[in-house]
Formats: structure tokens, C-alpha cells, sequence
């Protein structure tokens, strides 16, 4: 083992949740409505904030727990689905509210139109969503450290596709663009010896 390695690394998590949701169908278009909460907690010897006292790992007899951390995240949804003639549509809007980091809303569209038999395109817009993880704030090492002033990153996500698909012959073509705010990433600055989670400002990513 390096120099640096001291002890193993020790984590228990526990996650639980509840969904409901709502699904009401009709000739055309069918309407999803969903609520879903979830809480995740974890304790560990790296991650999280320190305990008063320790906690033993209840299947290793060697490790032990010295931090805990949980949060509580609940989701309200609702996504439509309706199909006209040759157009295909799907919207959705989700509100997220964390305990940590309070409310965001995201969701998006998508379009297909079917240009004729096995020849189609589509083009959607979508906003999404990711929390830091507990290793984003916490994960501290003799290479690494965690940051718990973060925020949770964004991303404005559009894409244009067409397909062609027969008995013999599948053709695929996709173009894409990323605008991606507060990104989560590991950074080495120059003149520091760890890599440590930052938010990077922006990060536009372009593909076909």
C-alpha cells in the first residue's frame, strides 16, 4: 500500500422512498402525475459531518463510523404523452425540493414527426438536474478534497435526430448540444497537490 493509505474506508447506507403515481390513458394521449420522496443517509469513517460519538460497523468487527450525513428529497411530476396523426409529443415538468439545496425545476419536450413508413425525426429540449454527491462533498484524502460548498448542476440539453429503418437497412443520425451550468468536476489547480470538486462555471459540449 502507499505511504499515505492509513485504514480501509468504512460506509453504510440506508436509502428509502415512497412513489405514487397517477396514470389516466385516453384515446390519444395518456397523463402521468407522480409524487416520490426519498431519504438517503449514510455513515461512514470520510463522508459526511462528525458524530459526537463513534459508531460501530455492524459487519466488520474492524471499522468503525466517526461522520453521518443525510437529506430528504421530494418530487412532484407531471408528463403528457400525445399522438396526432403523424406527430408524436411528450412534455414533462418535474419540481424538486432538497433539504439541503431547496427547490429546482426542470422537465422538457419531445417531437417526432413520422415523415413516411421507417423514416422519422425528432428534436427535443430538455432541462436536467444533478445533486453533489455525498463523495463530491465529503471525500477527503492525501489526493483529493471534498468540497461542501457546491451546488447541484444544470444543464439545457437540445437534440435533432432522423432514422431510416427497414427489413435490410438501419440509418441513424444524431446532432446534439449540451449548456451545462455549475458542473460538478474534479480539479487540480497548479499550484496545489489535490484534486478538488468544484463547480465549473459553464461547459457547452457540441456533437453528431
Amino acid at each position: 500500500n502507499p505511504k499515505w493509505y492509513t485504514n480501509h474506508n468504512y460506509h453504510l447506507t440506508d436509502v428509502k422512498g415512497l412513489n405514487i403515481k397517477y396514470t389516466l390513458f385516453t384515446e390519444v394521449s395518456n397523463t402521468i402525475i407522480g409524487l416520490e420522496v426519498k431519504n438517503e443517509h449514510i455513515y461512514s469513517n470520510v463522508l459526511g459531518l462528525a458524530m459526537e460519538m463513534k459508531k460501530n460497523d455492524p459487519f466488520d468487527s474492524n471499522g468503525f463510523f466517526t461522520k453521518e450525513k443525510g437529506r430528504t428529497n421530494a418530487s412532484i411530476y407531471v408528463n403528457q404523452v400525445l399522438t396526432l396523426n403523424r406527430i408524436d409529443i411528450s412534455a414533462g415538468l418535474n419540481g424538486n425540493l432538497n433539504s439541503d439545496y431547496g427547490l429546482y425545476w426542470h422537465g422538457g419536450t419531445d417531437v417526432t414527426y413520422h415523415i413516411s413508413k421507417g423514416f422519422k425525426t425528432w428534436i427535443s429540449l430538455n432541462r436536467s438536474l444533478r445533486l453533489p454527491t455525498f463523495t463530491d462533498l465529503y471525500y477527503t484524502a492525501a489526493t483529493h478534497k471534498g468540497n461542501q460548498n457546491i451546488h447541484p448542476e444544470t444543464a439545457l440539453n437540445i437534440e435533432n435526430g432522423w432514422s431510416y429503418k427497414s427489413d435490410k437497412l438501419n440509418l441513424n443520425a444524431t446532432f446534439w448540444f449540451r449548456n451545462g451550468r455549475n458542473i460538478i468536476d474534479w480539479v487540480k489547480n497548479p499550484d496545489s497537490l489535490k484534486w478538488e470538486s468544484q463547480n465549473l462555471t459553464m461547459v457547452n459540449a457540441t456533437g453528431i
